[in-house]
């Protein structure tokens, strides 16, 4: 969790650019987070979630891994909305929403996206 901290700290501090690198670099080191072939959910409600409506969740593919990779992707979408960049940041929320696809957070972040989007 110490990266995902790291980050959350730049966001706080309005680092974007410094966000954007850092988990550029953080990618390319770790190829497996770079796979939107799995899913990840961050609690057992989502996972319910996820069987009840979307599909069998014994039947899919999850990453155990020792980072919420959605978390990752959320904050690289805002760090490139923040810098204007509206095309970046749609790609990776919409990568975000397909690893963990009942996520509240992320689902509000993308009506509110699509939202502001719309009224432009």
């Amino acid at each position: 969790m110490e990266f995902l901290d790291e980050i959350i700290d730049l966001l706080n501090s309005g680092e974007f650019q410094k966000i954007i690198d850092s988990i550029g670099d953080f990618l390319d080191e770790n190829p497996a987070y770079k796979t939107i072939d799995y899913h990840h959910f961050a609690n057992p409600l989502e996972e319910m979630l996820f069987d009840n409506y979307l599909g069998n969740f014994e039947s899919i593919k999850t990453l155990d891994l020792d980072k919420p990779l959605e978390d990752i992707y959320t904050i690289y979408s805002i760090a490139y909305m923040n810098l204007g960049q509206i095309n970046e940041a749609e790609k990776y929320l919409k990568i975000a929403n397909q690893i963990n696809p009942v996520s509240a957070p992320i689902l509000i972040r993308l009506c509110e996206f699509y939202q502001s989007k719309h009224e432009e």
